[in-house]
């Protein structure tokens, strides 16, 4: 059996960036990945004869990691449509329209909202990205839910409504299923909650006119034969001598090996010697968001023609949010929208065919008859997805991190992890996953510069 210095499984941005600069250093690297195609959580794909993103699509004003890979990989970018009015539709059915940031909930409902969102940043400012469970109080907020927090610190049906859709469309969750304290780490490393929420200097401010999944596909262009696709992996064994990894093909060796995968997808792996405790637990438990993706295209941007962003927002409805997504020229005319959370499972065990007519409804609904009637639709289900399981990220709910932190950038033995879940800035984003791998790389590097042969209490160390 041929051996080579590092594996890489996983071919999303933090598997193709570690193997890359692994490359640049004259490391020989193998990158294994299951599905038939590179770009994990992103898929971008061809519709009414244009690129659109089924998955990951943006890029934030603060992620400069990201924007330098793009200009190095010739991948061009432009920014998010985001002039006209937005519309909310309220509890009583009714659509108001608003621009800014707040919406128009009433101005009781309003200063409320204004206050804890205040009250939310200033936590999150107090949470320390390396050690969350440094932060104040740090037991207490990871024992109760986002749920439990705004039942003591929201009084507003309106206001609560506004926050739980934030934390829905975010997260692709409901705030019952959240740790406090990891929602506070999740605003902390995206540089703020309201950043987060935001188009114009925030997570979404610009697109890719190839598409999120052409950063993935150049890096497998420049990586060639070293990626292999159809790859499944099932087992992982490291001893003294290496790791050897099994697919269905047969086994590689390395001396190393880099799982670039969210902690759902491993618990699929049998790994051995044994993980520690805490590992594992994060592979059980740290479920992936739900999410289901729905673009439907148009002959024309209806909406901007009478002055509206294609910003829409349904605290109780299907589809919770969406918003424009034409191409960078303008020609192709698309609305994008998001079914998350409970609302996501429940739709997923419709038919395509029910899924498409239950989501043209709704966009009729904020946007009016013209958006019942596109010239083409497609959706994703990343429920139903295989090698996702959910999406946009894995996620821990109440407990979690308190009986995990320690162990989620921590190597075993010669087995490292990157993925977006281990960054410490913009965990969740692209931008996270390249940090992830620039870590694994230090990590491995001097690791790969000394002898082979490691001490047997090493094989689960940490």
């Amino acid at each position: 059996m041929s051996s080579t210095d590092v594996i890489v499984v996983g071919a999303g941005v933090a598997g193709l960036v570690a193997a890359r600069e692994l490359v640049r250093a004259d490391h020989e690297v193998i990158v294994l990945e299951a599905r038939d195609r590179v770009g994990g959580r992103t898929l971008s794909r061809t519709l009414d004869g244009q690129t659109i993103d089924l998955g990951g699509q943006w890029m934030g004003d603060q992620h400069h990691r990201l924007r330098a890979l793009a200009a190095e990989l010739g991948v061009e970018s432009f920014a998010q449509h985001a002039k006209g009015k937005k519309i909310l539709a309220r509890g009583d059915g009714k659509l108001v329209t608003f621009s800014g940031f707040l919406p128009k909930i009433g101005l009781l409902p309003l200063l409320e909202l204004g206050g804890v969102l205040r009250k939310l940043e200033r936590l999150a400012k107090g949470v320390p990205l390396a050690d969350p469970m440094a932060t104040r109080d740090a037991s207490q907020l990871d024992a109760q839910t986002v749920a439990d927090w705004l039942d003591r610190h929201v009084k507003r049906r309106a206001t609560r409504e506004m926050l739980e859709l934030a934390t829905q469309m975010i997260f692709a969750a409901e705030p019952r299923e959240l740790s406090m304290l990891y929602f506070l780490l999740y605003a902390r490393s995206g540089e703020g909650l309201q950043r987060l929420a935001e188009i114009e200097r925030g997570a979404q401010e610009r697109r890719f006119t190839t598409g999120m999944q052409s950063i993935s596909q150049r890096l497998a262009d420049r990586l060639s034969a070293r990626v292999r696709l159809d790859h499944p992996v099932y087992a992982v064994e490291q001893d003294a001598s290496g790791v050897t990894v099994h697919t269905k093909q047969g086994p590689l060796h390395a001396r190393r090996v880099i799982l670039a995968l969210p902690p759902a997808l491993l618990k699929k792996l049998e790994i051995t010697p044994a993980l520690p405790a805490a590992r594992l637990q994060l592979h059980r438990e740290m479920a992936m968001g739900s999410v289901i993706k729905c673009i439907a295209s148009y002959r024309r941007p209806f909406w901007r023609e009478a002055g509206y962003s294609g910003e829409a927002f349904s605290p109780g409805g299907l589809v919770r949010a969406t918003f424009d997504d034409c191409s960078a020229d303008g020609r192709h005319a698309a609305l994008v929208a998001f079914v998350v959370g409970d609302a996501a499972r429940a739709l997923s065990r419709e038919s395509p065919d029910q899924r498409r007519l239950m989501v043209l409804g709704e966009l009729a609904r904020l946007h009016g008859p013209t958006a019942a009637a596109p010239v083409a639709y497609v959706d994703h289900d990343w429920l139903a997805d295989d090698w996702a399981t959910g999406c946009y990220v894995g996620l821990m709910r109440p407990g979690l991190l308190a009986q995990t932190a320690a162990a989620m950038r921590a190597p075993c033995g010669r087995i490292h992890f990157a993925g977006t879940e281990t960054a410490t800035h913009h965990i969740g984003y692209i931008e996270g996953a390249i940090e992830s791998a620039e870590r694994v790389v230090r990590e491995i590097a001097p690791l790969l510069a000394t002898s082979s042969q490691i001490q047997p209490h090493d094989m689960t160390a940490h």
